[in-house]
């Protein structure tokens, strides 16, 4: 074989080893979880998983919201029946109507 021939097939093993060392690294970055496309995978399904989940922090606010504020209406109708409630006991008028229709019998 002639010095050039050498050459050549030494240039030539030369190229097949940075290609199989390219395959290598790309299997090893995959086996790892590191390609560009595993990547970008990983990075769509947490955007996806934090826009459900602000999406459930959305619906629990609004579910808390609305207890909230059925328990302020609940509240506030208490209030209004015990005022009442209180307004009517303590009545004088009531009280002496009461007394007047009881002397009337």
């Amino acid at each position: 074989m002639s010095e050039e021939e050498l050459l050549r097939k030494q240039q030539q093993i030369e190229r097949d080893m940075r290609v199989y060392q390219e395959r290598f690294d790309h299997v090893a970055k995959a086996l790892a979880g590191e390609t560009p496309h595993q990547i970008e995978e990983r990075k769509k399904r947490e955007a996806e998983r934090q826009e459900r989940q602000e999406k459930r922090y959305e619906a629990m606010e609004t579910r808390l919201q609305h207890q909230i504020e059925r328990f302020e209406e609940r509240e506030e109708r208490r209030a209004r029946v015990q005022a009442r409630h209180h307004r009517a006991s303590r009545s004088p008028r009531q009280h002496s109507h009461d007394l007047e229709g009881y002397q009337e019998s």
